[in-house]
């Protein structure tokens, strides 16, 4: 955040898309998911939820923290009924968007990699998966 009353409106934006985003594509998919008994929703986080990141202000990471939450709470209300919520976070990742970054980044993978490990992480029915694994023994500030 910055004092320029614009950056409010900026971490506003952030907030509903990467929250809002997901409660908004998941809700049309409780009732059936809870009626047919089977069903996976996956959401695909970002390690800025699971750790702070030097970017956006805090939004992003902020905004990563609140899915990241959002997600625990549904796996926890669909416990039970044969649908189940996973939740990913992917470290860096190729693309245009971490071509940007100013600072180094840990652990870096390629598209095609991530992509494969998170096809696995569904197929295997893994409930919580942070990507590449090295982050997790990181320790927390």
């Amino acid at each position: 955040m910055t004092q320029f009353s614009e950056a409010s409106k900026v971490f506003e934006a952030i907030l509903a898309t990467n929250v809002l985003g997901i409660v908004n594509l998941f809700q049309p998919y409780l009732t059936a998911m809870r009626a047919s008994g089977h069903g996976a929703l996956v959401g695909v986080v970002s390690i800025g939820g699971y750790r702070g990141l030097p970017t956006g202000g805090g939004a992003y990471s902020a905004s990563k923290a609140a899915a990241l939450s959002y997600l625990e709470s549904l796996r926890v209300k669909m416990h039970g009924n044969g649908a189940s919520v996973i939740t990913v976070c992917p470290g860096f990742i190729v693309t245009s968007m971490t071509a940007k970054k100013c600072y180094r980044m840990a652990f870096v993978m390629t598209a095609g990699d991530a992509a494969a490990k998170i096809a696995w992480i569904v197929e295997e029915k893994k409930l919580f998966s942070v990507i590449p694994g090295r982050w997790e023994s990181l320790e927390r500030y």
